[in-house]
């Protein structure tokens, strides 16, 4: 990125500006091309900023560049200024290298950083034609310079597992550890020459000084895992590509310090005037200093370490960075230069201010003779006479060199004014006032040196005065004036007018009351508003006297008439004396009166002795009275509370209190007051006019009480014709029961104006024979057959008798309907125990109805009346108070029948369906709501639910089916989980097992972890069940873990039958995410410890440890919580805080799950397959060779042992082939036990297949075809499974081959064959009598220093001999043997071979490998003693004796 610094002035210098409208940009131009961009400018300072990130295509990597740089100012589309700011150099990009092969690069900053910037740096990798499923990588920077801050991952991998950094002694060490792939990376996307495997962020530390660090960071490949997670890298450099050409071993960067290059300042004011001539006080401004710095997102800033100084001192001073304009300096300029300068000197600017300075000043009076003012006193004293005064103005002329003169500033309000003679003439402000005859010199004070002054004379000669009065109401602008001013040209001016305007046309309307005095000579001034007294010659004008801020006020009075003409005298009166008087015009322009509109704010009313204010009626008695005035100009006034509207009631029936209010008599007579009538009216207008309006408001009063009885409990149109009682009223009895109906007391009263207002609530109801009927409140209780009146009062009203039966006629239930309430999708969900309440709707013969008689009826016991039954109630519970309790799933919908409970008759039915939630740490199967499981076409589809209260972690599922019924087809991730994760179908065909782990997961509720779909295979009602083995949350991040316990939500029965399926009609299975177990994010070495050392206890207490297989964290389980252990392990043994030899045995050999004596990313991914139930342990391989002889037929005996996770014998669903490097060119194999799996494609080796003979054991049993030839041959071994309907052979997870294997399909993955074990064909071989064929030539090459000899046998056999043994203890741990190297070439074939001790036989690269890295450079153990000539002649003839040839 570029960022450009710059400072914009106007052409006097000045950095404030108008920014509005304004456009600054920045133009880069490399000669092919221009691009641009916007820049700020800040308001005040001028300083703007630009900030552009050039193309990456204007940088070459053939050489450097430059680019044209420029600046365009523009308001609106016009172009007002531009500046070129030379040419910026484009550095040359460097010539990145490539990997060219198998490894992994990582690339860093090209370009210098700066203390506390961050990079990135990218992480890719050359898979060497391989599928790059897992790796693990350490990343070691220098910490000094550099600190860690963020991985993120790459979309074709899953989120790397970070350990560290560790930091010690200047360097620092990451960690990576990364095992699967994205679900949604493809082989292809993952095999390539620069996979994107992560990018991380490094940070430049705030610490770091300026510096090239050659070693900034290094990368180192631990491990690359192909798709069948063989390890086809391991223990290699990694390169870096930096800012260098090429590709190295460290990356090289660059620490640039943050550093000033440049500087702006501006003064707060560039623009001075220096006025202390005129005023004696100096005019300062401060400047501001602005530094820009080197690093582009560093931003400016103010320093005030700047020092500032000038050479024009005539002009003005310098203090620190104060500027002072004072009476001391004696010209102005347009471009006075103030310097500015850092502390170290390297940094400079300049700021132009402009000063003007008054060249001349001149002093005026308006009046230069000050006269006594007949029969005045002077204010105040009252003792002496009053002379005028007069305005002082002082003009100044500005200018200075290259300034045009202004001439005629008024600079008055700036200047201090005194008199010569006090006793003469005062000075208050810019005013001169006379006190007694003399003549006085007025001047400039304050210490002001400007000399101007004038003369004043003061005359005891008299003048006389009369005065102009007005009254102004508003002011409006002709001509207004501009709300800016143009800076340029000095001296412009503009115009302006105002018009003075009095306008009076409503009450209350007011203005002010200005007087001017005129004198005898010509003169005039404004009258103090305190020297005026006003007066009225009307009534219709209030006044309120002036004050010292504020002129005297008059307003329109009520009850003012429209009226005109001099309304107003004013007197000037000082000391009890007037000096002179006038009248003000004034014109009263109110609109005349039209009309009145009169409203009341209740609608009606009654009288405080009527039962109709009484609640709940409560009608009110009184009102308030509105009047609006409408006028002849529009407008409508409020004048309801005018003392001059008056209010009448008309008659006797209401009263007006509280003005305009009107209130109904308490004592009245009814039938004659039915209204209350206002007449509302007032006086207004000139002339007078007497407006008036009726107002009526209707009286209302109670006429009736009413009582009538309706059906208890109500239901809809229970109160209106066709469902109420009959005029007789009648209570029956209920069927099946000795209970009776019930009614409900309703009570109504009517009012005169036809209304009617219920008064239930406040009214007494009773019966004349409780007998039959009791009352309790409202309810109207029928207890035994007979006949009552009942009774309503209220107030002072009584009802008429309301006659009620009681009858043991049957009310008989016509009908029954049952509803449910609170239910999701018509289902019951829930915990078990969650309850919902049943709706039960009775409809009977007389027309009523109980519309929820479960809630709403509480004098016949539930049960009495109606029978509640569950068809289900082991899963739906229901009482007799109808309360539904949810207590299991449920494969088809629950039925709910209710029954007359007195023969069982007239049954309804309604379903709904029980579906248990999961609680806490439960698995919930299955649809959420209505059926658990349900049938679509020939499947089943099963999501798998967890309900997690804390952060889930981890988790170990098995979900068990009757495989007679159900075969599970596929198993896909869920929508809720994005962490490692594997399935496992048919194996066996009874389970289902989900596995998975996330130790940086943060989801919590209910989550969805998968969904299975099982093919229905038998009709019948099975039950889909399973089993939590492991499961880890976090929760208020203390880690809690479960399990195994039984699924408990999600158990349930699923009815199903078979349906017939087409090829096509079963969608292929999505395919399952790669696993990938992973430790948690960024674990520090203090908690990897801890978790290693004191919670899992893997380096001590090792003689007590459990013997369960894969058991790593020593709960006794082997679950998917050992892969997390495992993982945390991994990182910490990346870091060096853990040593794989400083754990327990044990815990050694559990992590060796792929056999290969070291603990790798490939163990991990082994183990997780291995708890998901898709590979297994080997516990052991026993191998007799006793009688494998040369020249005989002995048996060679393999015999392996496995066993599952839960350290079972596995008996099934699993093969064991293995590799021998015995050609078949050689000798067929003559299998005993076991089965010919032909050969290699390319070697031709064996390739046999091992025989299950009980309890987990595998055996090979084979010799050689006709015999067995002298020499040494490696086997490996190659474990493989199937399902239990021998299907998944697709799964590249269920199959491995222990070190690498050539045989198919291993051979597509690119891994080579590594022996496991070697075998040696001892004794001597005897050839046929025939003369043997020439052997071809061979070449023997020194090996560090060791001199080799070797001879081909008629068999192709090839000896090697060296010419000095390794020491003795060399390799005696894991294995002993002294095996000699030779690389030669034989008929233009290059070979390694070795000569073996009699122990152990050929040695494979891995193993060769093994002693090197346990014994450091394999030229350390071997010594050259004899000549190549001595070593060949005796090899050769040992050899050919032992040949016989």
């Amino acid at each position: 990125s570029l960022r450009v610094a710059f400072q914009a002035r106007d052409e006097a210098g000045r950095t404030t500006f108008l920014t509005s409208g304004l456009t600054v940009t920045i133009q880069m131009d490399n000669g092919e091309s221009a691009q641009s961009a916007t820049c700020t400018v800040s308001y005040g300072s001028g300083i703007g900023a630009c900030s552009y990130t050039v193309p990456s295509s204007w940088f070459s990597t053939q050489a450097a560049g430059s680019a044209i740089v420029s600046l365009i100012a523009k308001y609106g589309s016009t172009t007002v200024a531009t500046a070129s700011l030379g040419s910026v150099a484009l550095a040359r990009s460097p010539v990145l290298g490539t990997l060219t092969a198998v490894g992994m690069s990582a690339t860093m900053a090209a370009s210098p950083r700066f203390p506390s910037d961050t990079f990135t740096v990218v992480v890719r990798a050359h898979t060497g034609g391989s599928v790059l499923n897992s790796f693990a990588c350490n990343l070691e920077f220098d910490s000094e310079v550099l600190e860690y801050s963020s991985a993120t991952k790459s979309s074709l991998y899953n989120t790397p597992s970070v350990g560290g950094p560790l930091i010690s002694e200047g360097s620092g060490l990451l960690s990576f550890l990364v095992t699967g792939r994205d679900a949604s990376a493809s082989d292809a996307a993952t095999t390539g020459t620069a996979v994107l495997l992560f990018t991380l962020t490094m940070r430049v530390k705030s610490t770091a000084t300026a510096n090239t660090t050659s070693g900034a960071l290094s990368l180192a490949v631990i491990s690359m895992v192909n798709a069948g997670f063989n390890q086809f890298a391991s223990d290699i450099d990694g390169h870096v590509l930096d800012g260098r050409d090429g590709i190295h071993s460290t990356g090289k960067l660059v620490v640039e310090a943050v550093a000033t290059v440049g500087a702006h300042a501006y003064a707060a004011s560039a623009e001075l005037v220096n006025t202390a001539p005129l005023t004696g006080e100096a005019v300062t401004t401060d400047v501001t200093v602005v530094e820009h710095y080197n690093r582009a997102t560093t931003a400016s800033a103010e320093d005030a370490t700047y020092a500032c100084s000038t050479e024009a001192d005539s002009i003005l001073s310098v203090a620190g960075c104060v500027l002072s304009l004072t009476a001391a300096h004696s010209a102005g300029s347009a471009a006075a230069t103030v310097d500015v300068q850092s502390a170290s000197g390297n940094v400079s600017a300049q700021v132009p201010v402009r000063v003007w300075y008054p060249l001349s000043a001149r002093l005026n009076a308006s009046d230069g003779t000050l006269q006594q003012i007949d029969g005045m006193l002077a204010a105040g004293a009252c003792s002496s006479p009053a002379f005028q005064s007069a305005d002082l103005t002082l003009v100044a002329d500005f200018g200075g060199k290259a300034l045009d003169t202004v001439f005629g500033v008024d600079v008055t309000s700036l200047a201090t004014f005194v008199s010569s003679d006090a006793a003469v003439a005062s000075v208050s402000g810019a005013m001169v006032t006379g006190l007694s005859a003399g003549v006085v010199n007025v001047t400039l004070g304050n210490g002001a040196t400007a000399g101007a002054s004038t003369a004043v004379d003061v005359s005891s000669s008299s003048v006389f005065a009369n005065i102009t009065a007005v009254a102004v109401s508003s002011l409006s602008w002709g001509e207004q004036p501009p709300s800016s001013v143009a800076a340029l040209p000095v001296g412009s001016s503009f115009t302006t007018s105002a018009t003075l305007a009095q306008v009076l046309i409503l009450e209350g309307d007011s203005a002010g009351v200005y007087a001017w005095a005129q004198y005898s000579d010509g003169t005039a001034r404004a009258v103090p508003s305190t020297q005026l007294l006003v007066t009225a010659t009307t009534p219709y004008i209030t006044l309120t006297a002036g004050t010292a801020s504020a002129p005297a006020k008059m307003a329109i009075a009520l009850r003012a008439s429209r009226e005109c003409g001099e309304l107003i005298d004013v007197q000037w009166g000082v000391c009890g004396a007037v000096v002179a008087s006038d009248s003000a015009t004034v014109t009263l322009d109110l609109p005349q009166p039209e009309s009145l509109t009169t409203t009341s704010l209740s609608s009606k009313l009654t009288s405080p002795s009527d039962a109709a204010s009484v609640s709940p009626v409560s009608l009110p008695t009184r009102s308030y009275i509105r009047a609006l005035v409408n006028f002849d100009n529009g407008q409508a006034v409020d004048f309801s509370t005018d003392e001059r509207v008056t209010y009448e009631s008309l008659d006797n029936c209401a009263v007006i209190e509280s003005f305009n209010y009107v209130r109904v008599r308490y004592s009245i007579n009814k039938s004659v007051c039915t209204q209350v009538r206002v007449r509302v009216s007032i006086p207004l207008g000139s002339p007078t006019v007497h407006i008036e309006q009726f107002l009526t408001i209707p009286i209302v009063y109670v006429e009736r009480l009413y009582l009538a009885a309706y059906p208890y409990p109500s239901f809809f149109g229970s109160t209106s014709g066709g469902a109420t009682f009959n005029p007789r009223g009648t209570l029956r009895k209920i069927e099946c029961t000795s209970y009776y109906q019930h009614a409900t007391a309703v009570a109504t009263v009517a009012l005169t104006d036809g209304s009617s207002k219920a008064v239930t609530s406040a009214t007494t109801f009773t019966s004349s024979a409780p007998a039959a009927v009791t009352v309790v409140g409202t309810r109207l209780r029928g207890t035994s057959a007979g006949a009552t009146n009942i009774t309503a009062r209220w107030a002072s009203f009584v009802s008429d008798d309301y006659s009620l039966a009681v009858s043991n006629e049957l009310a008989r239930m016509d009908s029954l309907a049952i509803g449910f309430t609170g239910l999701n999708d018509q289902t019951l969900l829930g915990s078990v125990g969650t309850q919902k309440s049943l709706r039960l709707r009775i409809n009977f013969n007389d027309g009523t109805q109980f519309q929820n008689y479960l809630t709403d009826v509480d004098w016949i016991p539930p049960a009495v009346l109606i029978g509640l039954a569950s068809s289900a109630s082991s899963a739906i519970s229901v009482s007799s108070a109808g309360i539904l309790t949810l207590l299991g799933n449920h494969h088809e919908q629950v039925s709910i029948t209710a029954t007359r409970a007195c023969d069982g008759s007239r049954p309804v039915t309604n379903k709904l369906y029980a579906n248990l939630e999961p609680n806490s740490g439960d698995v919930d199967l299955g649809s959420r709501t209505r059926a658990q499981f349900t049938q679509v076409g020939a499947y089943v589809d099963v999501p798998v639910r967890i309900k997690a209260n804390g952060k889930l972690k981890n988790f170990q599922i098995d979900v068990d089916i009757d495989p007679s019924v159900f075969e599970a087809e596929s198993c896909v991730i869920g929508t809720d989980w994005s962490g490692i994760w594997d399935c496992t179908i048919n194996s066996p065909t009874s389970v289902v097992s989900l596995v998975g782990n996330d130790a940086d997961s943060s989801r919590t509720g209910l989550l969805t972890l998968a969904t299975i779909r099982f093919r229905v295979k038998a009709a019948t009602r099975s039950t889909i069940s399973g089993t939590i083995r492991d499961l880890t949350q976090y929760v208020n991040n203390v880690e809690v873990r479960s399990g195994p316990t039984p699924l408990f939500a999600g158990e349930g029965d699923a009815v199903v039958s078979p349906v017939a399926v087409s090829p096509t009609s079963s969608p292929s299975p999505s395919p399952t995410p790669t696993p990938s177990p992973s430790p948690p994010t960024s674990l520090t070495s203090a908690q990897i410890l801890n978790l290693v050392r004191n919670v899992w206890k893997m380096d001590s207490a090792c003689d007590v440890k459990n013997d369960v297989l894969g058991d790593l964290d020593g709960d006794g389980f082997c679950s998917s919580y050992d892969v997390f252990a495992g993982s945390v392990v991994y990182l910490g043994i990346e870091l060096g805080v853990v040593t794989y030899a400083g754990l327990c045995p044990v815990i050694q050999q559990r992590l060796n799950v792929n056999l290969d004596a070291a603990f790798k990313a490939t163990d991990l991914i082994y183990l997780l397959y291995v708890v998901s139930r898709k590979l297994h342990f080997v516990t052991d391989v026993s191998v007799d060779s006793s009688g494998v002889e040369a020249g005989t037929s002995g048996n060679l005996e393999i015999a392996v042992t496995l066993k599952d996770y839960l350290g079972q014998p596995v008996t099934s669903q699993t093969s064991i082939r293995s590799q021998l490097s015995y050609l078949r060119s050689v000798g067929a194999p003559q299998l005993v036990v076991g089965s010919d799996g032909g050969v290699t494609a390319v070697e031709n080796h064996w390739v046999l297949r091992a025989v299950h003979v009980g309890e987990g054991v595998y055996k090979i049993v084979v010799h050689a075809s006709p015999f067995w030839l002298p020499r040494t041959f490696g086997f490996n071994l190659m474990l493989e499974t199937t399902n239990a309907l021998g299907g998944g052979t697709d799964e590249s997870s269920r199959y491995y081959a222990f070190f690498g294997s050539t045989a198919a399909p291993y051979d597509e993955l690119g891994t080579s064959f590594l022996a496991y074990r070697t075998i040696v064909v001892g004794g001597i071989y005897n050839p046929s009598p025939s003369p043997p064929p020439a052997p071809p030539p061979f070449l023997v090459t020194p090996y560090d220093g060791t001199v080799l000899g070797a001879i081909v046998d008629p068999s192709g056999f090839l000896y090697v001999a060296g010419n000095d043994p390794l020491p003795a203890d060399f390799g005696k741990a894991p294995m002993q043997f002294s095996p000699y190297l030779s690389r030669m070439r034989v008929g233009g074939e290059e070979y390694w071979a070795f000569l073996p001790s009699n122990d152990d036989g050929l040695l494979s690269d891995a193993r060769i490998v093994q002693l090197l890295e346990a014994h450091g450079r394999w030229k350390e153990f071997v010594t050259t003693k004899e000549t190549s000539y001595e070593l060949n002649k005796r090899i050769n003839q040992q050899a050919v004796d032992a040949l016989g040839l």
